[in-house]
């Protein structure tokens, strides 16, 4: 009615401001209220993404994917009561369909490998099944794509295997569109320093007992309340119990162990480490005096620090290998530093008739992991040409070399060049 009037012109002045005519604006409580309902729904939604990427064993990156948000656009603008597909529709036409497209938008970018050229980019990972898989992606300035992956058992064994992998790839492509292989060999050398640990733990006993009794102390401390107690008020640092499956495991708990030399000997000097082991029963009465003995003994202490300066080298490579970035280039002299430095430690050294076969264990591990693209990688790299570089003294008192006079390196070069070239010309 109020409308009707206006129209007809007769309404009072006091009538034509009103609030029909004009706009009302929503008070600062009447804002905050809404926002809070909007957030708290945002919340419910969020809550039930949750539930489905847990429930469906989804990774969390999937919220950093590009085509994720994409897709949750796209829900957000469809019809009314939309539905996702179906299943057989899921895998059926709608993946023909989603494959066309990709094609469709990558066949510029192929178009490009003729004239720009590509690199073979590949890594590998295990899936949830912890099957060894291997990827092979092509990349050039036009941007990145990925040709395909394989289930590749063995994969972590053989760098010989990968090898052969990549040059089926080239076989594939096509030789002349490929500019440069780039791979992560990091894995293989990280698994040779594992076996390296292993092989010495398992050939020298005096390395395995002093892991052992290392590991009874510490497990004797974490097994007890009171004794955790009383390590905790003497210690900053926390005894390390490290499990099997970390890399470097046994060199990890000895640098421990020999930081908290000072907090466990406190520890079992006290009076009330004493009247606890006098009221403990007989069976942890007699660990308890065998971990005080333990710790109390300076040949025990002298060889946990002669390990980890044997083991220190080998340490530093698996966690260089174990790192993130580029790491071919640098493999092999590397582990050459390595080896010279292993063999400077046990120069005067006690144990140092036993080096003879540690240093046969270190190069038989190193002959299998060596392939010929850890040389091509090291031949290239333009720092180990550097005349600075090459004035220091390598480990073991070795004379530095760049890589074009090292007739193992030029040999190995080569024998890259000939998997990697087209012909023999």
């Amino acid at each position: 009615m109020v409308e009707d009037a206006e129209e007809q012109g007769v309404v009072s002045p006091a009538l034509t401001r009103s609030t029909i005519n004009n706009s009302q604006k929503a008070s600062p409580n009447e804002k905050s209220i809404a926002d809070s309902f909007k957030l708290i729904e945002c919340h419910s939604v969020d809550l039930l993404v949750e539930k489905a990427l847990c429930a469906n064993d989804i990774p969390f990156n999937v919220l950093r994917s590009p085509d994720f948000i994409a897709m949750i656009k796209g829900v957000n603008h469809a019809p009314k009561d939309y539905k996702p597909p179906s299943y057989d529709k899921a895998r059926t036409s709608l993946l023909d369909e989603c494959k066309r497209d990709i094609e469709k938008n990558l066949a510029p970018m192929k178009d490009t490998w003729f004239v720009n050229g590509i690199s073979i980019v590949s890594d590998g990972w295990t899936n949830i099944k912890d099957k060894p898989l291997i990827n092979v992606i092509a990349a050039n300035s036009r941007g990145s794509m990925f040709l395909y992956a394989e289930n590749f058992e063995g994969i972590e064994k053989s760098g010989k295997a990968i090898t052969t992998f990549l040059l089926k790839a080239v076989e594939e492509i096509g030789p002349s569109n490929v500019l440069q292989i780039v791979t992560d060999n990091a894995a293989n050398c990280k698994l040779a320093g594992k076996e390296i640990e292993k092989d010495f733990v398992t050939k020298f006993s005096w390395i395995e007992d002093t892991h052992k009794m290392a590991k009874d102390v510490i497990k004797f401390f974490k097994n007890h309340g009171t004794t955790l107690a009383l390590f905790r008020a003497n210690s900053a640092l926390e005894l390390l119990k490290v499990t099997k499956t970390r890399f470097a495991s046994h060199y990890i708990l000895l640098r421990r162990i020999s930081k908290c030399r000072e907090a466990l000997a406190t520890s079992v000097v006290l009076m009330a480490w004493k009247e606890w082991l006098r009221s403990c029963d007989l069976g942890t009465r007699t660990l308890g005096e065998e971990v005080t003995a333990t710790i109390g003994n300076d040949e025990f202490w002298g060889e946990v620090y002669n390990i980890l300066a044997i083991t220190k080298p080998i340490y530093l490579m698996i966690k260089f290998c174990d790192g993130e970035g580029p790491k071919m280039g640098e493999i092999y002299e590397r582990m050459d530093c390595m080896l010279g430095e292993i063999t400077d430690v046990m120069k005067n050294n006690h144990h140092a008739s036993d080096f003879p076969q540690m240093q046969e264990i270190l190069v038989q591990r190193w002959e299998k992991m060596n392939i010929p693209m850890h040389c091509l990688g090291f031949c290239l790299n333009p720092h180990f040409y550097d005349a600075s570089y090459l004035r220091v003294e390598a480990s073991g008192g070795v004379t530095r070399r760049s890589p074009n006079q090292d007739l193992e390196v030029v040999t190995e070069v080569m024998k890259a060049f000939d998997k990697i070239g087209e012909d023999n010309n």
